[in-house]
């Protein structure tokens, strides 16, 4: 982080400040399962794998779990940390919308995982998307 002093004034810059691009993945939650607390893996755990080849483990709050992820459906540039804004709501909304009737609408997705070249970094619900509104995702642990 950069501080920068003038005249009595503080401003903060860092690089949750700047815009980045992260891929659209929803979550597939007949197959995804929740991890109880009991079950959460150690350091050890989470460096062998906690889930199967095909899951990712993830942690938010006080949730952690195993989530098959479908996609990806294209990306969304977020801002100010993980705030997607109007424009990128609608957008998610519409993929979503379009990969749900692609697939039978045998089920409809209710959630999004946001991801960087890294891995998974934010979760979402759809229901929050579509008020309108700048929303600002929920960071994975």
């Amino acid at each position: 982080m950069v501080v920068a002093t003038a005249a009595g004034c503080a401003a903060h810059f860092s690089a949750a400040d700047q815009p980045r691009t992260l891929h659209i993945y929803t979550v597939v939650d007949s197959i995804s399962t929740t991890v109880a607390p009991a079950d959460r893996p150690g350091v050890v755990g989470r460096l062998i794998g906690m889930c199967d080849a095909d899951t990712y483990y993830v942690t938010y709050g006080d949730n952690a779990e195993c989530v098959v992820l479908n996609g990806s459906l294209g990306d969304v540039d977020v801002t100010d940390g993980l705030t997607i804004e109007p424009s990128g709501a609608a957008k998610i909304t519409d993929l979503v919308r379009r990969d749900d009737l692609a697939q039978g609408d045998r089920e409809k997705s209710t959630r999004v995982v946001l991801e960087d070249n890294a891995g998974p970094v934010a979760i979402v619900s759809l229901s929050d998307l579509r008020n309108g509104r700048a929303v600002v995702a929920t960071k994975l642990d």
